[in-house]
């Protein structure tokens, strides 16, 4: 078991979550001639302040669990799940903020009850970290130590 039961809360926050938004966001180690903003310098960076902006935008905090896949071609890319974002034009925005942040791409994922199942599957099959944050501190639990 996962030190500190961390993973298994991580896994009730997934099965309890009451999700809007199932997106994906990618954040790649080249960036496209097209791109004309100042990028962050690292994905997490970018990831923190494009919650903030949610956060105060939104004027609550946003809860969400991000799944962080580190690929071998240098990008990066959460799988997130988001609460109390509404649908259309405010989705479209976050999705644009997320390319002026990193010149990377975000685009929507199938929503459905097999999600836990999904989050379980990244983190124990193919050993990406998960954090998720319930309205407050997020939690890292990483795969490399534990989810084997």
């Amino acid at each position: 078991m996962y030190r500190d039961d961390s993973l298994e809360r991580c896994f009730n926050f997934v099965r309890d979550g009451m999700w809007d938004w199932f997106l994906t966001l990618k954040y790649p180690q080249t960036i496209t001639p097209k791109y004309k903003w100042v990028r962050y310098g690292h994905p997490d960076e970018a990831f923190k302040v494009w919650i903030d902006e949610m956060t105060c935008e939104h004027g609550l905090t946003i809860p969400y669990v991000r799944v962080i896949e580190r690929r071998d071609d240098g990008d990066v890319l959460y799988h997130v799940l988001l609460r109390d974002i509404p649908e259309g034009f405010w989705q479209r925005h976050w999705r644009w903020r997320w390319y002026e942040f990193t010149a990377g791409a975000a685009w929507n994922r199938r929503l459905d009850a097999g999600i836990e199942r999904l989050i379980k599957y990244f983190f124990y099959r193919l050993h990406w970290d998960v954090e998720y944050s319930d309205y407050g501190d997020a939690t890292l639990c990483e795969a490399a130590d534990d989810a084997r």
